[in-house]
């Protein structure tokens, strides 16, 4: 699966080609880790890599939800396969122009480092993680009522589901 390589890390004029183009690199990817899943058992890898800006979009301007939606798609499925490795890495994009030096990075932090699924790899070389941490509910809890209304977006399945079936388990009788 690869996005656009010429679109990586710029901005978007054109937001019909956009929606387009991220609707058929998630689909594409998702199409190939259901194509694949049978085949993968536990000493498998899978991984993802983008050139945003080593954290995800989160320290600079290239944000490209191209590479974000492949990163949150292989986020989604280390949850339904914990049992595989999964790794979306973003690289600085001045780390690419040493390709054999990035490519050892690339293969080193699949094979050789555990831990988070989101790894960033700046261009000094230092390895980022984006960490996902529950919080404390502030508010009373409420069950909910006929009347809510839910908008549901994702697969529909895994971690999505998983979720509002919670949900519904919960409010039931409500």
């Amino acid at each position: 699966h690869l996005a656009p390589v010429n679109m990586a890390g710029e901005n978007w004029v054109d937001e019909g080609g956009f929606s387009k183009q991220l609707t058929l690199s998630s689909h594409g990817i998702f199409g190939l880790l259901k194509g694949l899943d049978p085949e993968l058992g536990e000493n498998s890898f899978v991984s993802s890599v983008s050139a945003m800006d080593g954290r995800h979009g989160n320290g600079g301007e290239r944000f490209n939800s191209l590479a974000a939606g492949a990163a949150g798609v292989l986020k989604s499925y280390s949850h339904e396969r914990p049992d595989i490795r999964c790794r979306a890495i973003d690289l600085h994009p001045e780390s690419i122009v040493e390709a054999e030096e990035c490519a050892a990075s690339i293969v080193e932090d699949i094979l050789c480092h555990a831990g988070e699924v989101e790894i960033g790899l700046d261009r000094d070389g230092r390895r980022w993680a984006l960490v996902q941490f529950a919080e404390d509910l502030t508010g009373k809890r409420r069950k909910l009522t006929k009347d809510d209304i839910w908008l549901v977006s994702g697969g529909g399945s895994g971690v999505t589901a998983a979720g509002i079936i919670g949900v519904a388990e919960a409010s039931r009788g409500s």
